[in-house]
């Protein structure tokens, strides 16, 4: 008896589990960043190359969906890294420390998120833009190299899956390409960390994977 009851609302809430067209969703979410080239200076005033460091990240995204394939989602996102000499860049020996100075990368984006399919699992495609807030700072003792806001794409693949209505999983992998200073803030520097030019790389290109929850309402 107790079966018959529990079976129909078990088969209700399975059908329920899937993209809701009018639904908001929020997804907390954890990740691993890879870095790429953040500087570089191949003139002889005593650049040098420098990369950012593999790192975690951590955010939350917050979407809504128009309908049951397309939606808009925002996302903040923060990843604690370091700056590292390139290990192509031999110039000062194999004794100079790899590790130059920590990287913060503080993203802000809105994006247009297509659901490829609206069941309990559905895979969907990503596109977005906004800024980045850089923050390095020298491992000399220095002190910070000013903050900067530069303008970030990001594009991305992933999958939900609905567990119930209202809970689910999220796993992604995305792409940033964040435009990088031609100030003389952050540009290449001397030895000391003193002194920047402004031959740095044109852009900043990372990968990300992350899972996380959804939580529907």
């Amino acid at each position: 008896m107790w079966l018959s009851l529990l079976l129909p609302l078990a088969f209700a809430a399975t059908a329920a589990a899937q993209v809701r067209k009018g639904a908001f969703e929020i997804s907390p979410f954890a990740g691993y960043i890879f870095g790429g080239d953040y500087l570089e200076n191949d003139g002889p005033d005593f650049g040098r190359d420098v990369e950012a460091d593999d790192a975690a990240s951590y955010g939350l995204r917050l979407g809504y969906n128009v309908t049951r394939h397309f939606g808009l989602e925002l996302q903040v996102s923060r990843t604690d890294s370091e700056l590292l000499r390139d290990e192509s860049d031999d110039r000062f020996g194999e004794g100079f420390g790899d590790s130059l100075g920590d990287l913060t990368l503080d993203y802000g984006l809105a994006s247009f998120v297509w659901h490829i399919g609206s069941g309990r699992v559905a895979p969907y495609l990503t596109l977005g833009g906004g800024v980045t807030k850089i923050e390095a700072e020298a491992g000399n003792g220095s002190g910070d190299v000013e903050d900067e806001f530069r303008l970030t794409g990001s594009i991305g693949l992933g999958a939900k899956a609905y567990i119930t209505k209202a809970i689910g999983l999220r796993f992604e992998g995305r792409g940033y390409g964040t435009s990088l200073p031609r100030d003389g803030v952050v540009g290449s520097c001397n030895p000391s960390f003193d002194s920047c030019s402004d031959t740095s790389r044109d852009w900043l290109i990372n990968g990300e994977v992350s899972g996380g929850l959804v939580l529907a309402f």
